[in-house]
């Protein structure tokens, strides 16, 4: 019967040594899975909270942005506004210097037309008083000088270069008169 005990023994032995090392091999195994699922846990929970970290950071950081944008759209309107108004007052200041301008012009042109027809009537008057001149010399019997005939032409000429700027300056008033008018 020891036979059949030792038999047993090794028949037992030849049996149970497989299925404990199977049933070891499966509590490792089984209890490296669940150090497994716990390190996955723990690396989803900090995963979970870096993600709730970066969506506060990133809900702060667009809080800011939308700060940032509002105060640039404040900048733009203040600047488009104060832009706007120096465009406005350039142009009042350009409407009054253009009508100042236009004064300016008006009064320049009028007084050298003035100018211009006084020393005309001058021109006419003084060739009158030559001619005079010559005619009592020629009365008197004396021939007029070569300068005063040289003088009376120079006299004459400007007189009548005169009378052509006048002219033509009274024909350029008529013209810019009817395209303001």
């Amino acid at each position: 019967m020891q036979d059949v005990w030792l038999a047993l023994i090794v028949a037992a032995g030849a049996i149970v040594t497989p299925l404990l090392t199977a049933a070891l091999m499966a509590h490792l195994a089984r209890k490296g899975k669940e150090q497994d699922w716990a390190r996955q846990d723990a690396v989803a929970e900090q995963a979970a909270e870096a993600a709730a970290l970066l969506l506060a950071r990133q809900s702060a950081s667009d809080e800011k942005t939308e700060a940032v944008a509002r105060q640039a759209a404040e900048a733009a309107a203040l600047l488009l506004a104060s832009n706007k108004l120096v465009a406005e007052q350039a142009a009042a200041s350009a409407q009054v210097i253009s009508g100042k301008l236009a004064q300016v012009h008006d009064l320049v042109n009028s007084n050298l037309f003035a100018q211009m027809q006084e020393s005309h009537g001058a021109l006419a008057q003084t060739a009158v008083l030559m001619h005079e001149v010559i005619r009592l010399n020629r009365v008197a019997g004396r021939e007029p000088s070569t300068d005063a005939l040289a003088t009376l032409a120079v006299i004459e000429a400007r007189e009548a270069e005169l009378g052509a700027q006048l002219a033509d300056r009274a024909a350029a008033t008529k013209i810019a008169d009817t395209k303001v008018s």
